[in-house]
């Protein structure tokens, strides 16, 4: 076994800047109310509890005018039944100047008009989801980990739909509080932003958290949903079951008549604690790589975007900088170039307390060269503070050929009040 030592650089990065009025900053919130009408979601929102249901206006430009109203008004109101957190949105502005060219799942919003809601659950202003939607209706979807990073493959059960009238464009969007990770209470504050971009303006506009040193993705400046009591959430488990058969013909050859069998099933042992298991796990059906020309003598790194290692990633995560992580998953099924088949693996991750945990287990089979090998990762973040942690790393990849050990500590501290009103991030990590 060989034992690798690393002492990472501390790398001190301090953003220096001044709020234009500290008032803007302040953690505003959103109250939500609960109602027992049934919603359709057409993204008209002619029903009742629209209309009585609290709102927010206040949205601030980021740009183009940093600091000032938004040109155009928003409304956003967010009611919620037993099952599900329902968010009505109202964008005004001349039907003629609205941008909206997409229509498909994860289009490229940053070429449409779109609104967009980040969403903690959790309650830590660190991870969260990011719903995006256009004025066609077309959908994006994406985790958010540690203020400023996201997993733009990761896809949720949710809805939307929207209208366009000679007012602008309106939307109602449904999200399932199964599709989302959180601890139960009786009464729940969780962390919430919203920001809308219109194109033909290049204007965006957020409710919190609109200085331009942070993005929406930052949840440590978002405000807070209030008003959620007693939702539901029901212990669910996923079946996915496959086949997967065919037949070969050569000449002179017999019939072959290969199959595969296999299956995926996702439990959430608790809201905040999800168990994954795969067996004979089949990728055919996954999204082909982007072709990439390697100029130089370093590995190119692809996205993961196999679905059985996508939600939950960020509680893995190890990262040594300039793209470089201790467990890279498109590392896994591979081996010299070629496919290995994966025979089984269980993931479990998530969040207890204030500590997030992921374990990892796969065991795939010999094939060519390839030895069977068994790879295995335990993480484990504590948080500190509002926006700090502290963590630890131990990943194993073991076969009749090798046995490769690494463990590693990281470490991060962030404020946004050093000085008073500036950003101070101090990182470490000992490999």
């Amino acid at each position: 076994m060989k034992i690798n030592l690393h002492l990472a650089l501390i790398v001190i990065v301090i953003l220096l800047y001044k709020p234009v009025s500290a008032q803007h900053n302040l953690i505003d919130t959103i109250r939500t109310s609960f109602t027992n009408e049934t919603i359709a979601l057409d993204g008209k929102l002619t029903e009742p509890c629209w209309q009585s249901a609290s709102a927010i206006t206040n949205f601030t430009q980021r740009e183009l005018d940093f600091g000032k109203p938004a040109s155009e008004g928003t409304k956003v109101a967010i009611v919620y039944d037993k099952l599900a957190l329902y968010i009505g949105v109202w964008c005004y502005q001349q039907p003629g100047s609205i941008r909206a060219k997409y229509m498909q799942r994860d289009f490229f919003y940053s070429e449409d008009d779109n609104f967009q809601v980040a969403l903690s659950p959790f309650n830590d202003k660190r991870n969260g989801y990011l719903f995006v939607i256009n004025p066609n209706g077309a959908r994006a979807d994406l985790l958010i980990s540690g203020n400023e990073e996201a997993n733009q493959d990761w896809n949720g059960v949710w809805d939307a739909r929207t209208t366009i009238t000679n007012e602008g464009w309106f939307a109602e969007i449904r999200i399932p509080f199964n599709s989302l990770q959180f601890k139960k209470d009786s009464v729940y504050n969780w962390a919430i932003n919203f920001e809308r971009n219109i194109r033909s303006k290049n204007e965006q506009v957020s409710w919190q958290g609109w200085t331009r040193d942070c993005s929406i993705y930052c949840l440590a400046n978002a405000g807070t949903l209030a008003g959620l009591s007693n939702i539901g959430y029901a212990k669910y488990f996923e079946l996915k079951p496959y086949t997967l058969g065919g037949f070969e013909k050569e000449k002179n050859q017999s019939t072959n008549w290969p199959g595969k069998i296999g299956a995926d099933l996702n439990v959430n042992l608790t809201p905040t604690l999800k168990l994954n298991l795969t067996a004979n796990t089949d990728f055919a059906q996954v999204e082909v790589d982007r072709i990439a020309v390697n100029l130089n003598r370093f590995n190119l790194y692809y996205p993961e975007k196999r679905e059985f290692f996508l939600e939950g990633y960020q509680n893995y995560q190890f990262n040594l900088g300039a793209s470089n992580e201790i467990f890279y998953t498109r590392k896994i099924g591979i081996e010299n170039f070629e496919q290995v088949p994966i025979v089984a693996g269980g993931r479990l991750f998530g969040k207890i307390g204030g500590s997030n945990i992921g374990l990892l287990n796969i065991q795939t089979a010999a094939s060519g060269t390839a030895a069977a090998t068994n790879n295995t990762v335990v993480r484990y973040k504590k948080d500190i503070g509002s926006q700090s942690y502290i963590g630890a790393i131990l990943t194993s990849k073991n076969n009749s050929n090798i046995s490769n050990q690494v463990a590693g500590l990281d470490g991060s501290y962030t404020t946004s009040k050093f000085l008073k009103n500036k950003n101070l991030v101090i990182t470490g990590l000992i490999r």
